[in-house]
């Protein structure tokens, strides 16, 4: 009886620790991280949980532990001053909540990355960018819904996205303020891409959105540039072009822009681009000599339904410009500027829609069922060496 009762005690007392082990395999919030090679059983992992010297390195330590497809959470409790540099790894999405970040050195992602934010910003301290692509090349990257600053840099280059030779990338809902050297820049080999529903407002040397480069450095191709807001781009508010290796950029979607008050040209289809469309937008450019929609040397262009008018009018302004230059890859050729209304234009040497060449080879250009009112010049050819022009059914029709 008695070794009976001291087996009994020895069972109850086993089944104790087993009851106790299964206890501790949940992780509370703020305690310790596991060991490496404890095994995760989520794929969310709360970066303030890790060890490390600020929460660049904390991230790291969370990325380093988690599993394919898997959220490094980040919150002002892991700190809100990244000195170490951040890289996401392959298929792991960085999500930033809540709060102000300020921020070093750039972000690196690796393929399948992603960064997305809740009601958070970070704000680059450094003349660097503030997200890019990790590798020599790049996949199936993104970047949503976060705000990125530079407002507290004084010079030097700094972009707010840049990815170059990345194959497939989204960019939207982010809210670009205060860049200094563009916005968001596609370098050269970039192809298959969105940037869709984003904000742009301040880029004190360069464009809010560039893709490809000058003709010889860069191409970008298949990209959708739609439904963003820009403002305050002391280049361009939307900017494509370049040619490289004969590989045009080209096969880019611009729609549904509204852009207000850049510097230079509010959309331009440049040097080297082609079969580019540009429709639905709505320019207004606030400052003299600027121009709406700029078309050189570009060919296969559509620009359709697009609306301008100025604010307010200045001297040399243009509602659209198709237009070629000495020097420039190639001429312009099969652009079609149909069914747009450019009003108001009417500083000084002003005009709605205008034309010319430097190249007597430019053709193919159609003008029609444009309309054009309350400018000082509604229709301006400046030169008329152009082949096989087409100018029909357009509102007060005859051109200067």
């Amino acid at each position: 009886m008695w070794q009976f009762c001291v087996r009994c005690v020895a069972v109850i007392v086993l089944s104790c620790m087993f009851v106790g082990c299964g206890s501790i395999s949940t992780q509370p919030t703020g305690s310790s991280p596991p060991s490496t090679n404890q095994p995760q059983n989520t794929n969310t992992l709360v970066a303030a949980n890790f060890p490390g010297a600020d929460c660049g390195a904390k991230i790291l330590a969370a990325d380093a532990a988690a599993d394919a497809n898997a959220t490094i959470e980040v919150t002002t409790a892991c700190g809100t001053t990244w000195s170490t540099q951040v890289v996401v790894g392959a298929s792991h999405t960085l999500l930033i909540e809540n709060g102000t970040y300020q921020i070093a050195r750039t972000v690196r992602l690796h393929d399948g990355a992603c960064v997305v934010g809740q009601d958070a910003v970070l704000a680059i301290t450094t003349s660097t960018d503030i997200i890019s692509n990790a590798d020599t090349s790049n996949s199936n990257l993104c970047v949503k819904t976060i705000g990125l600053s530079g407002a507290q840099l004084k010079g030097g280059r700094s972009r707010g996205i840049y990815f170059k030779n990345v194959q497939g990338f989204t960019i939207s809902g982010v809210d670009l303020e205060a860049m200094m050297t563009h916005g968001v820049f596609i370098d050269d080999g970039s192809d298959n891409g969105q940037i869709v529903n984003n904000t742009c407002n301040g880029v004190i040397q360069g464009s809010c959105f560039l893709a490809g480069n000058s003709p010889g450095l860069a191409v970008a191709t298949n990209l959708n540039i739609s439904n963003n807001t820009i403002s305050k781009a002391r280049g361009n508010g939307v900017f494509v072009l370049g040619v490289k290796n004969g590989q045009p950029t080209s096969h880019v979607t611009i729609n549904n822009n509204v852009i207000r008050c850049v510097h230079d040209t509010s959309i331009e289809i440049g040097d080297g681009a082609q079969f580019v469309s540009a429709s639905g937008n709505q320019i207004t450019p606030c400052e003299a000599g600027t121009t709406g929609i700029g078309v050189r040397s570009a060919q296969h262009i559509v620009v359709e339904d697009n609306t301008g008018s100025p604010s307010p009018p200045a001297a040399n302004m243009i509602g659209i410009f198709v237009w070629n230059n000495k020097g420039d890859s190639q001429p312009f050729a099969d652009v079609t500027i149909n069914h747009n209304t450019m009003s108001g234009f009417s500083g000084l040497t002003s005009s709605g829609i205008s034309w010319s060449s430097f190249a007597a080879n430019s053709s193919n250009l159609s003008i029609t069922n444009n309309t054009a009112t309350g400018n000082t010049n509604n229709f301006f050819a400046r030169t008329n060496n152009i082949i096989n022009l087409v100018f029909t059914g357009n509102s007060d029709a005859g051109f200067e």
